[in-house]
């Protein structure tokens, strides 16, 4: 995929006929600015420092800095503007999952003001599908 400063996920999929969801990754928005970007920062949830933990990721929030804020009054102020179990609704993020959101998405075309919940925060959240015929869904 390259270099981008938008928000990603991309899933893979096996070569084999039934072409099962194999992982995913996740690409996070940029911290520095660029075209009609805020900076941004995602964090992750583990399930992790406990005797059976997997380490897989629970849950991910993406935080955009209020630029606006930034240059009228001189403060540093970071928003949420969505966390993946309320936009996704889901608690476990693993290929299935993933593939599970990717169907969701592909059908709805949720609108990136509705996963924020604000227009005040132009969401840049993009998926993309890459199995042996690349399909790529755009959710803006």
């Amino acid at each position: 995929m390259g270099h981008t400063h938008q928000d990603h996920f991309s899933m893979m999929y096996s070569e084999e006929p039934d072409h099962h969801p194999t992982g995913f990754q996740f690409i996070s928005p940029s911290l520095t600015t660029y075209s009609n970007l805020k900076p941004a920062i995602r964090v992750y949830t583990l399930d992790g420092i406990h005797r059976k933990s997997t380490y897989r990721p629970l849950k991910s929030e993406t935080w955009l800095l209020d630029l606006n804020r930034a240059n009228e009054r001189n403060e540093t102020v970071w928003k949420l503007e969505y966390d993946s179990v309320t936009a996704y609704n889901m608690t476990w993020m693993v290929p299935d999952t993933m593939h599970q959101c990717t169907r969701d998405l592909n059908k709805t075309r949720v609108s990136s003001t509705k996963l924020s919940g604000s227009s005040s925060f132009t969401s840049s959240l993009t998926v993309h599908v890459m199995t042996t015929v690349t399909n790529t869904i755009c959710v803006k």
